[in-house]
Order: C-alpha cells, then sequence, then structure tokens
C-alpha cells in the first residue's frame, strides 16, 4: 500500500503572505509585522515571500511618512 505524502503547508505560512499581500493595500505597519512575525522561523517560499511583502510594506509606509511630513 502506497502512502501518499502530500507537503503539509503551515497556517502561519499562509496567513503572513495574506497579511504581506494586505499590507501593501491598508495597514502597511501593522500587517507587514505581522506578516513578518507569522512567516518567521517558517521554512517554506509562502512564509518568504509573506516575509519579503512584510519588509516591503513597512518600506513603503516609512516613504510615505517620511514624504507627508
Amino acid at each position: 500500500m502506497e502512502e501518499n505524502k502530500a507537503q503539509e503547508i503551515n497556517v502561519g505560512s499562509i496567513i503572513s503572505l495574506i497579511l504581506g499581500i494586505v499590507g501593501l493595500f491598508i495597514f502597511g505597519i501593522i500587517a507587514g509585522i505581522g506578516a513578518i512575525a507569522f512567516g518567521y522561523g517558517k521554512d517554506d517560499n509562502i512564509a518568504k515571500v509573506g516575509m519579503v511583502l512584510g519588509v516591503v510594506d513597512i518600506g513603503i509606509m516609512v516613504v510615505f511618512y517620511l514624504i507627508a511630513f
């Protein structure tokens, strides 16, 4: 009998990706920090993309705040 070994995707990785995408449009710094926190320590590509998007969210918001004030 062969076992089907499906790759498990961690829920934290998916949350990290969702927060990273949402942070591009609303709640930039808060969602960016959440994306980094949920993706930290995970070893899959979804978490890495979420963390990169989180850093981009924070960077964009910092630039907007510096321009605005």
